[in-house]
């Protein structure tokens, strides 16, 4: 579990690299994405397992809601569906399907709020 761990924290933190490095447009969508030391212990404060199995927190954007990758289901492109909820209500009833994909999510130009 911790190589998978690794491993998915290096892709994700790779791909925003490589979106810092060329300059390519963001869209409009702000949020900080968390350290990949934190990865597991903010997911784990936040008792995400519980409440959201195979949902993994990697950004929140400063008013205490949460960018999630929505894993439940295998991903045929390694993408997955972004999920958007808020600390104090998290559940895949309450939360909602903002991108397709962390590509989608980063290069949007809607606000969602």
């Amino acid at each position: 579990m911790e190589a998978a761990s690794a491993a998915f924290s290096y892709e994700l933190f790779g791909f925003i690299e490589v979106f810092q490095r060329r300059g390519v447009p963001t869209g409009r969508t702000l949020f900080s994405v968390l350290h990949n030391g934190d990865l597991r212990e903010m997911n784990l404060a936040y008792e995400l397992p519980e409440y959201m199995p195979n949902a993994v927190s990697f950004a929140m954007d400063g008013s205490g809601n949460h960018y999630m990758f929505d894993m439940r289901e295998e991903s045929g492109d390694g993408e997955y569906p972004i999920l958007f909820a808020h600390s104090g209500n998290l559940g895949y009833e309450d939360c909602e399907r903002v991108a397709d994909s962390l590509p989608a999510l980063c290069t949007e130009t809607w606000s969602l709020y």
